[in-house]
């Protein structure tokens, strides 16, 4: 019997549930803007989990509008609204509010947003209490609960899944989410606004932790006292694939305006070098002192996009000749726009490995964190003197890093866990 049939104890599908608050943009990608990597790799496995025949997907996600269930793709997606959360995440980005008030940094939308806020307060929805069962994923029957990343949110999930005796899975999507100062300073926040203690109780307490890479999992193992599986980042090759070109037309680089985690000031430094190959770097809104920084200094052979809809990343993608990557490692887990470079067979100019990836895979030049080495290996690629051995690399993306394959043990990992979790009731009774 295939292992995607019911059998046995599944005689009814398997009720999954994701819960990822802001992936709503991810889902409808006709409104999307700014969609983060844990948002796309929520719906990613949702729709991977779906393709199973004894599943029930579900993904639970905030809305602006109303509550409203629709089914997508075969996942069935509960929008549950909360009109205000928007505005909220992003004067939290900027104001600090911790033994005080501080302010981060400056945007203008502040003296618009914070007045909304306060004159809104008493129609407000209360939050969730930290560390709690969140009352609004109450009412959704299920038999394993999914949080994405170490986060307050997902504290809430695990804390759900707890108080309903359910098994939960937490998918961690950065370095970050295995900080060990989340134990030594449990009151410090992450450089994501994220309280340390909420991402100690949702590592130290849910049922199983799958992690992006190996270097992950030592972490978690040392600082955290968990063992964990390997879940490797994933992508459907096909639509990258089917985009590809021969030649490009520029450097690609994706990220956002920040300074510590994708860095696009060193992308700016590394163009520089390069002043007669053109660079188009696609970012995010993020931080709006880095994104007027960034267009002040912008050099002649940079052109910038705020953003693009992910379905048409491909034809981002394809265009390029070169993918640049500045992510620092230390915040980044398994960056997909690696996996989605190979998949157009566009080498990767990377300033750090991710896990030895870009080494195993031979997909491209690892700059050991050097901007001159990055933009001598962009100069080299883009004039055809680098050796790039994309059918190689195209080989180990489909063993390694299919949303196929990876899926199908995502799939398993579940089917194990609801089985002990029923088999654990059964020994209690």
């Amino acid at each position: 019997m295939p292992d995607n049939e019911p059998c046995g104890d599944f005689a009814r599908p398997l009720h999954v549930t994701v819960v990822a608050w802001q992936s709503l943009p991810a889902i409808l990608t006709d409104s999307a803007r700014n969609v983060g990597g844990l948002e796309l790799a929520a719906w990613k496995w949702s729709k991977a989990l779906a393709v199973h025949s004894d599943m029930d997907v579900r993904i639970i996600a905030r809305s602006d509008w109303r509550n409203e269930e629709r089914t997508i793709d075969d996942v069935r997606v509960s929008m549950i609204a909360h009109r205000r959360e928007n505005v909220r995440r992003s004067v939290s980005a900027c104001i600090q509010i911790d033994n005080g008030v501080r302010l981060k940094r400056f945007s203008p939308k502040l003296l618009w947003q914070i007045p909304y806020l306060a004159l809104s307060w008493p129609w407000r929805t209360p939050d969730p209490e930290p560390l709690s069962p969140d009352d609004r994923l109450r009412k959704y029957p299920t038999d394993v609960w999914i949080a994405l990343g170490a986060s307050r949110e997902s504290a809430g999930v695990v804390a759900t899944a707890i108080e309903q005796n359910k098994p939960s899975l937490l998918l961690l999507q950065s370095n970050n989410d295995v900080d060990p100062t989340f134990i030594s300073s449990p009151q410090q926040r992450s450089a994501y606004g994220e309280l340390g203690e909420h991402c100690v109780y949702a590592l130290r307490n849910a049922t199983v932790i799958a992690c992006q890479t190996k270097h992950q999992q030592e972490m978690l193992a040392k600082h955290f006292g968990r063992e964990s599986v390997l879940l490797p980042n994933s992508t459907d090759p096909g639509p990258w694939r089917d985009a590809a070109r021969t030649e490009g037309d520029y450097v690609l680089w994706v990220g956002r305006y920040d300074r510590f985690h994708k860095r696009p000031h060193l992308a700016l430094e590394i163009a520089r070098l390069v002043p007669e190959v053109p660079f188009r770097m696609i970012i995010n809104e993020s931080d709006e002192q880095v994104r007027r920084e960034v267009h002040k200094n912008l050099p002649a052979n940079v052109q910038t996009t705020d953003y693009v809809a992910f379905d048409k990343m491909p034809e981002q993608f394809g265009r390029a000749r070169v993918f640049l990557s500045t992510g620092n490692a230390q915040y980044e887990g398994f960056p997909a726009v690696l996996l989605h470079a190979m998949s157009v067979r566009k080498p990767i100019v990377s300033l750090d490995d991710f896990s030895g990836f870009i080494s195993d895979s031979r997909s491209g030049t690892v700059a050991d964190g050097s901007v001159e080495k990055a933009a001598a290996a962009i100069r080299d690629y883009w004039n055809g003197g680098a050796n790039y051995d994309h059918q190689f690399a195209s080989d180990f993306l489909d063993q390694n890093h299919s949303i196929n394959a990876v899926g199908q043990q995502l799939a398993d990992l579940i089917r194990q866990m609801v089985a002990d979790s029923k088999a654990a009731v059964s020994t209690n009774k």
